[in-house]
């Protein structure tokens, strides 16, 4: 047996191998801190061990104990994303620095600088190789506050010398210049297209300012121009200007208005209608259509009412030039001084409506044909005292009175005119009744067959039948006479 060893010589032995109470306490702390944890104060962990929600993208890694081909190397770079490959885990990142030579040389000869670091588990033997390839067990994150303090993690970052930045600031004042000049030069052109349709457009409304000139629009002119002598009473001051009283209705004295309202109102009218339809509406030459394929609006109530609704005027229109069309057919060549519509209502009725009507009926045509013509010639106020004087010898009809009465109330004038006036034909009348006078009394017999004396033709009386009472009553006659 061996010899035994004194008791102090086993107490100094027993207190050499163990270890101090301290050291101990630290190790079982630092053991119960997890990983992440610890990589987040910036601590070097086990890279297998760090929780993949510990990483965020733009962290600033630095693997000190790594190799790269088998050497050993420093690296640092910022983290991009996890991958899995053949192997195991990567962690692709974007090189920031290194201490490596090969792999610098590999970091600045590619644009972005990417690589991956094989997550090394603890039988890893730093295998397979290939560029951009590190190999580590080891990660230390580098916080955000401490990236300006570090050495050569950030070697990489460093900012090179641009040789052609002044080529490149040169040619981009070069193509600003240049758009610049294309600009103006598409601007002045525009300028010009511009002025050029100012004029074409100055020179068409003075084509047509020209044409549609008349004798009205002259008259027009030359009252505006001489003041007038009084500013109310008379039928000059009572007249309006047509544009002023209808103007952008259906009743415009400008016809190019009056298509425009046309159309606005047909478009509001009639429903959804095809392209070719469409087409066929308006005409390439701008004229107006013919009254015939215009009335074909009014075979539907609907389409009146909202015609009426949407084109006020636009059905007194059309009714004016169906008169107008008549008249022409009727008396022949049609003589227009403007483009407004002409009075031609009361034409229209003496010659046609006269024929087919009489009396009460013939009298409400010819008021109503005379307030249009008033209306179509700017006589408001006249057309309404037209349209009053009428509602009144209504009213009197209607209490009784006859018409032979209540017609002398109206304005409007007879159906059946005559050369001769009233003054006339009294003083005819006088004369007549003052010629016969002075060619004295006229015989009862005279042109009867009879003589005074009551003989026949041939002077014999016919004295048979008579009676005593006969020859009393001429004898009394007689008498009467010589008295």
């Amino acid at each position: 047996m061996p010899p035994k060893r004194p008791a102090a010589a086993a107490a100094k032995v027993r207190s050499a191998l163990r270890r101090p109470a301290a050291a101990e306490g630290e190790r079982k702390g630092e053991e119960s801190v997890p990983p992440g944890e610890r990589f987040k104060k910036g601590e070097t962990v086990e890279l297998e061990q760090l929780p993949i929600g510990a990483l965020h993208v733009g962290d600033l890694l630095v693997f000190e104990d790594c190799s790269y081909f088998g050497g050993p190397c420093k690296c640092a770079g910022r983290f991009r994303e996890l991958c899995q490959a053949e192997g195991g885990s990567r962690l692709k990142i974007h090189f920031t620095g290194t201490t490596h030579p090969d792999l610098l040389a590999y970091a600045t000869g590619i644009p972005d600088r990417s690589g991956e670091v094989h997550i090394c588990p603890s039988g890893c033997v730093g295998e397979p190789h290939s560029p951009g390839l590190v190999h580590s067990k080891l990660v230390k994150l580098i916080q955000k506050a401490k990236e300006g303090k570090v050495d050569w993690e950030l070697n990489l970052e460093t900012e090179t010398v641009d040789e052609l930045e002044g080529l490149r600031k040169k040619k981009a004042e070069l193509e600003a210049a240049l758009a610049e000049k294309e600009k103006q030069e598409e601007r002045s052109k525009g300028d010009k297209r511009s002025r050029s349709k100012k004029r074409k457009r100055r020179r068409s409304k003075r084509r047509r300012e020209e044409d549609s000139t008349s004798a009205r629009e002259g008259r027009e002119k030359k009252e505006k121009s001489q003041k007038p002598k009084r500013r109310y009473g008379g039928r000059t001051v009572a007249r309006k200007d047509l544009e002023a009283v209808y103007g952008g209705t259906g009743l415009d004295p400008r016809s190019r208005v009056r298509r425009r309202v046309m159309r606005y109102a047909r478009r509001k009218t009639r429903k959804k209608a095809s392209s070719s339809s469409t087409s066929e509406e308006t005409s390439s030459s701008g004229k107006s259509r013919s009254s015939e394929e215009a009335m074909d609006m009014l075979k539907d109530m609907n389409k009146i009412r909202n015609l009426h609704r949407h084109g006020p005027g636009v059905l007194t229109s059309m009714g004016i030039a169906r008169m107008k069309e008549t008249v022409i057919e009727l008396e022949g060549i049609w003589k227009e001084e403007d483009n407004s519509l002409p009075p031609v209502a009361m034409k229209y009725v003496r010659s046609t409506l006269v024929k087919s009507m009489s009396g009460g009926a013939l009298k409400e045509a010819m008021t109503l044909g005379t307030v249009l013509d008033l209306m179509m010639m700017g006589r408001i106020s006249e057309a309404a005292d037209v349209a009053m004087q009428r509602l009144k010898a209504i009213e009197k009809v209607a209490q009784g009175s006859s018409w032979s009465s209540t017609e002398k109330l109206e304005l409007v004038g007879s159906a059946n005119p005559q050369i001769s006036t009233r003054g006339e034909l009294t003083a005819a009348a006088k004369e007549a009744k003052l010629d016969q006078q002075s060619k004295g009394p006229v015989s009862p017999y005279k042109g009867k067959g009879m003589t005074q004396e009551g003989k026949g033709k041939k002077g014999k009386g016919d004295e048979k039948g008579k009676g005593k009472k006969g020859s009393e009553s001429d004898r009394a006659g007689k008498e009467k006479r010589e008295k």
